[in-house]
């Protein structure tokens, strides 16, 4: 009735069964024992995931250095305890058991409870267990008394996994993958490529109901052979722990390795490829493509196989790399410059195809550690207007955020618009503010193309001829049908194919040249014209054919031919040879009146004038001869236009190009006019040094808009007076010991002075002279080359490229070399690395 009355009273059932539960999971961390033998001492230890047993070793992930011995003393005087306290459970075990109504059931339950233990261990025995609620209602139905206060769990796998961990030492059980593993093996799996096909090295194993043939094939195999040797050999210096310490660090630094020479090799393909003006953020992926597939390059080929997905070959990243190439390069141009004692500033503004107005600044600096004078482009500013005030502006903003003394600028180099020397309120006034000792530089080739300018107005056939040789020029460029007919002709007569020349509007040197062409090619050129005219009468050819048959306009050419000539007068050193340059072309205007009293002078055009003369009248109609003013001469042209115009030219060039007392006091330190005889060196050089000494060693105010600035002097004015005496000396004894070469250089006194210490503690005044003396500039062509780089770089299909980029990619072009130093390209990657956090350690 009981039984009945328990069966019918689920509250009860379930109070019960709660409480078999509690009885089975109390002793589930307890020794492993039967409930029926005595516990046997070798097979002592807590039941764990990982099972700690005396004198084991632990696994790699928990392996430490070597025990000392208090340390082994605790562990085994707890494994003891843990053996003692095993005993007495099991004992009472064993009593709970003797008095149990239901001896059966009770071992049902244990035998439920390690059915689930062992499947949890081992999923080859899941099936073992199918009749876990088949035993649960057993033991519910046959229950008749309450059950003991605690009961055991016995160990019902089918081998003792202490006697095969004690037979194969290599042997651990992974807790947290529920598996076998091989310490060895999985710690040398990296070493040895047999073992990696393992499934003890890799994923583990399961050893089911026969592990000792398992375990003995993998004990006695090769590749475990290896892996113990290797575990041998090395077990006695180190730790497993240090040892799997040092194979991660290893491993870390060969990927580490690996992922630096992929990123230098990425920067040198830019750098490349920005060097050639390339696009680069369509292309460089491409060429990284083109390095691995089929050159096998081993850098790429070698980080693509480590199987990640950081290229860097997004825009925003190879931005970073552009600006951190251009970041390498201007820090050692900053880094000079900011070392140097004085320096100039060339400076100009133009306009890219993004119509944006740019402002672009170049030093010109006494290069560190050389003896040379280096002119380096220090960046691009884009200006909203472009007014002297604003300009100024930005020059004082640009020069204090790159850490650069704007009172170092000695000398500074514009062009001659009013905006840049304007003497009132221009950029050169307002920068003399700043520093009072400073001189402007008007640069001489604007200046030369201003002189040649004002010869328009007192001549004004020059217009004539500027247009006829801008409107032939594009006649012919831009239409290739209409050059290949210049070139057939010139084939007809044997002649050598020659192209037209640009005459530039700011370059006027190149008008000799474009004029020199014209009329080597005359005959050609008309009867190119002709031809064209006869198949379309177009009457933009019949003009320029008029202009070309007209003598007056052949005559200017003629003329401005022989007072341009290059192999005559180089008016690119008008600076330093401007008495030169005068005295040639009053050697011309000679010349011309010979040739006009009949004689005969080959080397000139003008003597070839009376045949190009001709031939105007043979292709020209007797109505338009008629029409013609009279009857030209050459002793009317040498009279009404050449003397003329040469006189005129030395005007302009005597007022355009004359220097202010400072500029002519630096020309004692012109080696080749040191007098020899001491007579003459007795009073060489006074008035200049007094000039120069009155400039720097005197304190200069300056006072602008109500604004008073006052500047200290370099050196006082007395000891340059003083080094100047003995120092010329010097000057002449240099002059007497050195070659025409040597004389001949302009920066071979300072390269003496760099090389010779006792030059410079005994003159240190006359130092700083002769580096101003070299620091001069004669012209901005340095910042029209600049510009010329510019449209090459930003140009229509490369019009969004930002300022930065432009900025960037402009400093590379022209201040890199054909390849990054090592310095350069460790600086490059470093910046590149620091600028944000990396997804990849190099």
């Amino acid at each position: 009735m009981e039984g009945s009355t328990n069966k019918k009273n689920p509250a009860l059932m379930l109070q019960k069964k709660e409480q078999k539960v509690k009885q089975a999971f109390a002793g589930f961390f307890i020794p492993k024992t039967s409930p029926v033998s005595k516990p046997s001492k070798e097979l002592s230890g807590m039941f764990m995931p990982f099972e700690a047993k005396a004198n084991m070793e632990l696994a790699p992930a928990l392996r430490r250095d070597e025990l000392n011995e208090s340390e082994k003393d605790h562990i085994e005087q707890s494994i003891s305890n843990q053996n003692l306290k095993g005993s007495e459970n099991v004992g009472e075990a064993t009593t709970s058991t003797s008095t149990d109504p239901n001896p059966a059931c009770e071992n049902e339950t244990i035998s439920t409870c390690h059915n689930q233990t062992e499947s949890a261990v081992n999923p080859d025995q899941v099936s073992e267990s199918s009749d876990l609620h088949e035993n649960d209602a057993s033991c519910d139905s046959n229950s008749d008394s309450e059950p003991p206060s605690k009961v055991f769990a016995a160990d019902s796998r089918l081998f003792s996994s202490h006697k095969h961990e004690l037979t194969f030492p290599w042997l651990y059980f992974s807790g947290a993958r529920g598996k076998y593993f091989c310490k060895y093996c999985e710690f040398f799996s990296q070493s040895t490529s047999a073992v990696s096909e393992s499934p003890f090295a890799t994923t583990g194993t399961v050893l089911g109901t026969h592990p000792t043939r398992k375990l003995a094939k993998h004990n006695e195999s090769s590749y475990h052979e290896k892996a113990t040797f290797a575990y041998m050999s090395g077990g006695n210096k180190n730790s497993v722990l240090s040892m799997l310490k040092a194979n991660d660090d290893k491993m870390k630094s060969e990927k580490k390795i690996r992922n630096r020479q992929y990123i230098e090799c990425l920067f040198k393909t830019a750098y490349f490829m920005l060097r050639k003006r390339w696009g680069i953020s369509e292309n460089l992926a491409d060429m990284i493509q083109f390095l691995k597939d089929d050159l096998q390059y081993s850098p790429v080929v070698g980080y693509s196989e480590g199987k990640t997905n950081v290229h860097y070959m997004s825009k925003q990243s190879i931005q970073e790399i552009i600006s951190s190439i251009s970041f390498s390069l201007e820090d050692d141009i900053l880094s000079s410059l900011r070392k140097a004692k004085w320096f100039a500033l060339l400076a100009d503004e133009s306009t890219d195809d993004s119509h944006r107005e740019q402002f672009a600044i170049i030093a010109r600096y006494l290069g560190d550690g050389n003896s040379k004078i280096v002119e380096s482009f220090l960046g691009l500013v884009n200006v909203q207007r472009a007014d002297a005030e604003s300009l100024m502006t930005a020059i004082e903003t640009f020069l204090i955020a790159k850490h650069i003394d704007i009172n170092k600028a000695i000398f500074v180099g514009f062009d001659g618009c009013n905006t840049m020397s304007g003497v009132n309120s221009g950029l050169q006034r307002r920068f003399r503010h700043l520093v009072p000792h400073q001189i402007y530089i008007n640069c001489r080739n604007h200046k030369l193309a201003l002189c040649v300018k004002h010869l328009l107005k007192e001549f004004p056939v020059l217009e004539t001829l500027d247009s006829l040789l801008t409107d032939i020029w594009k006649l012919f460029h831009f239409s290739p049908q209409r050059f290949h007919v210049f070139m057939d002709v010139q084939e007809s007569y044997n002649m050598k194919k020659l192209s037209f020349i640009r005459a530039a509007a700011t370059r006027w040197l190149s008008h000799g040249r474009a004029c020199s062409r014209l009329l080597d090619r005359y005959t050609a050129i008309l009867d190119c014209l002709d031809e064209l005219y006869d198949r379309k009468k177009e009457a933009e050819i019949l003009g320029l054919r008029n202009m070309l048959t007209n003598k007056k306009t052949i005559s200017a050419t003629v003329v401005l031919s022989d007072i341009l000539k290059p192999g005559d007068v180089h008016f690119s050193r008008v600076n330093s040879r401007l008495q030169i340059l005068k005295d040639e072309l009053d050697h011309i205007a000679e010349r011309y009146q010979s040739v006009a009293d009949g004689h005969e002078d080959p080397d000139l055009y003008l003597n070839k004038l009376p045949d190009i003369w001709q031939e105007i009248d043979d292709r020209t109609t007797l109505t338009r001869r008629l029409r013609d003013h009279g009857v030209l001469t050459v002793t009317q042209v040498v009279a009404e236009l050449g003397i003329p115009m040469i006189h005129k030219l030395n005007f302009e060039l005597e007022d355009g190009f004359r220097c202010s007392p400072v500029l002519n006091g630096f020309r004692v330190f012109e080696l080749k006019d040191v007098p020899i005889t001491v007579e003459e060196l007795n009073d060489f050089g006074e008035v200049e040094i007094r000039h120069l000494a009155n400039h720097y060693g005197m304190a200069k105010e300056d006072v602008f808009k109500g604004n008073r600035n006052v500047s200290q002097p370099i050196f006082p004015a007395n000891v340059m007076l003083n080094q100047f005496s003995a120092f010329k000396h010097t000057l002449s004894l240099m002059r007497q010991r050195s070659t025409e070469e040597q004389l001949a250089n302009p920066g071979f006194l300072l390269q003496s002075f760099l090389t010779d210490d006792l030059l410079q503690r005994n003159y240190p005044a006359m130092n700083h002279l002769v580096l101003l003396s070299c620091l001069i500039p004669s012209s901005t062509a340095c910042v029209e080359r600049i510009f010329s780089v510019m449209n090459t770089i930003v140009t229509k299909l490369r019009s969004s490229l930002s300022q930065a980029s432009v900025d960037s990619i402009m400093r590379i072009v022209t201040e890199g070399q054909t390849s990054l130093t090592d310095v350069q390209l460790r600086k490059a990657v470093e910046k590149f690395k620091n600028l944000k956090n990396r997804e990849i350690d190099f």
